[in-house]
């Protein structure tokens, strides 16, 4: 005791001699300590350690932070255990802004009580107070997983995800503009970079994902004149969309009738062109084409889905107010607008709901954009709801996309087998006659495969190897028709009663007739359902 109270009294030395009685007290502290162990007085070390850190917290309540370290560094000497003294020692070394040094003791702390929640607090203060946000988020969620109540630091971490939020929009809009300004010059591989290198930082971001799109559509493409078939799809787009959004100020469009038409929706068997088609169309026509992706829509946080929908809506009108004619193509989109009494039955109704509702709330403001169109593909065209197929929105055309029929075929045998040694004495008419319900994409993977084939007999045989009519038609016998897939679902999926005989077009239910035929049986009542379909 009595080493303490001498201690005290150099609480009132003048501030000139200051250092010399800070140096002082150490060194009495030392002699008094050095005289009771010579006389084999027992000093009960954690007893002292502790006043020691009381002593520390009377000047770190003062505002005496390098006086109060020196009390912690004399307690933590005696009681290398004492936690307490580390943590009061790291706020000490907070406040004077020493935030690495306060971050060791801290690390010190974790390992003598880990479920200390003030602990992580403070190191979340500190990362924040450096700069380094997605740190001190990290560190208050481990603060609230050892304490759900502790209300400073959900404050805390909901002020730092807002400025990581904010910092994001900051930097997205200036890689935007960035990557905008290498588009300009023609240089679309850097602007690409450019978004990349910045995805890898903001891989959630919705305005970069939606450039990135946008500026693939341009670079990746292909041409119109690749789409083969699909000749009455061609002649409805230019009378729907490209003649509407084209001449958007002609007195023709601009009268309430004209007005009342804002979508369109494709439907058919995966793998035919919807997507392709509609892609092709806008680039050739100088249409932009803005996409709506569900992997950048969906999210599984309750508000976030509607809040993406919303931004991307935003987009194209913000371009469409530019002066320039906007197709906004949304792939999936029961994905989106999945039907709500069909959700009920799933039990997923508040999800679908609430999707549904921004979706055609965002619908009805389109209304006084004339140059903006919505163009809808699905597979599953009878699951949307019905509010989104009504006329007036995708209910304006509801297209079938069928199969390619047998000149389609050859056409795009010709087109995907061109590069490919041998063409020229391929028979692409008993190709054709060969592919009865395969789709595009089954055709290009046929093609593909033979090419992947043909050039390792190439290399592996140091000749040229030409391919052969017999090559593709091997190939073709080892792959699965997504058509007779598809054709097998809907009409399993009508015979239960859950498509409507109206929602059927004529050309899908010969497709099925003919199908039912082909295949004679499907779900062990062929003769019925080969009847029902007969046209």
């Amino acid at each position: 005791m009595f080493a303490y109270a001498y201690l005290n009294l150099f609480k009132r030395i003048p501030l000139n001699v200051y250092v010399i009685a800070f140096i002082c007290k150490t060194f009495i502290y030392k002699i008094v300590v050095g005289l009771h162990r010579g006389k084999g007085v027992n000093i009960d070390k954690e007893n002292c350690s502790e006043r020691l850190y009381k002593q520390g917290n009377e000047f770190y309540e003062k505002g005496e932070w390098r006086t109060a370290i020196w009390y912690y560094d004399q307690s933590i000497e005696l009681d290398p255990a004492n936690y307490k003294a580390y943590y009061n020692r790291a706020l000490a070394k907070a406040c004077m802004e020493n935030y690495d040094d306060a971050l060791k003791d801290l690390e010190k702390v974790v390992e003598l009580k880990e479920n200390f929640a003030e602990t992580y607090y403070l190191r979340g203060l500190c990362y924040e107070y450096k700069g380094v946000l997605n740190e001190a988020i990290k560190e208050y969620n481990e603060a609230l997983s050892r304490n759900p109540d502790f209300r400073d630091a959900q404050n805390r971490k909901e002020s730092c995800e807002n400025k990581v939020q904010k910092n994001n929009k900051t930097n997205s809009f200036e890689t935007i503009e960035d990557a905008k300004t290498l588009e300009k010059e023609g240089k679309y591989n850097e602007a690409l970079d450019l978004l990349e290198k910045a995805l890898k930082q903001q891989p959630d971001s919705f305005q970069l994902l939606y450039y990135r799109r946008r500026l693939l559509e341009k670079v990746e493409a292909p041409f119109i004149h690749e789409i083969c078939g699909l000749e009455e799809l061609k002649e409805l787009f230019k009378r729907l969309v490209v003649y509407p959004l084209r001449h958007s100020q002609h007195p023709v469009y601009k009268s309430v009738i004209a007005k009342t038409s804002k979508g369109i929706l494709l439907y058919g068997p995966p793998g035919c062109g919807k997507t392709m088609f509609t892609k092709n169309l806008a680039r050739e026509e100088g249409i932009d084409l803005c996409e709506i992706v569900l992997s950048d829509v969906l999210n599984l946080y309750v508000g976030e889905s509607e809040k993406r929908l919303t931004e991307a809506f935003n987009k194209a009108k913000e371009v469409a107010r530019g002066g320039k004619p906007v197709i906004l193509f949304i792939d999936e989109v029961d994905a989106l607008g999945f039907s709500r009494t069909l959700a009920r039955e799933a039990t997923e109704s508040y999800f679908s709901q609430s999707l549904i509702a921004t979706f055609l709330r965002l619908f009805n403001e389109l209304e006084e954009i004339p140059n903006l169109i919505i163009v809808g593909a699905t597979n599953r065209p009878w699951t949307v709801d019905d509010a989104l197929r009504r006329p007036g929105r995708l209910g304006s055309a509801i297209a079938y996309c069928p199969p390619p029929d047998e000149k389609t075929r050859e056409e795009l045998f010709r087109l995907y087998a061109k590069d490919t040694p041998g063409y020229e004495r391929l028979d692409f008419k008993k190709l054709a006659g060969a592919t009865k319900w395969f789709s595009g994409d089954d055709i290009r993977c046929v093609c593909r495969d033979v090419h992947f084939q043909i050039a390792k007999e190439t290399i592996d045989k140091h000749c040229n190897v030409h391919a052969k009519t017999e090559d593709y038609l091997k190939c073709t016998a080892t792959k699965t028709p997504q058509v007779k897939c598809w054709l097998r679902l809907v009409a399993k999926t009508h015979q239960e009663g859950k498509i409507e005989e109206y929602e059927m077009d004529e050309r899908l239910k010969k497709d099925i007739s003919d199908f039912c035929k082909s295949e004679l049986v499907i779900h062990d009542e062929p003769q019925m359902l080969e009847n029902k379909y007969v046209t």
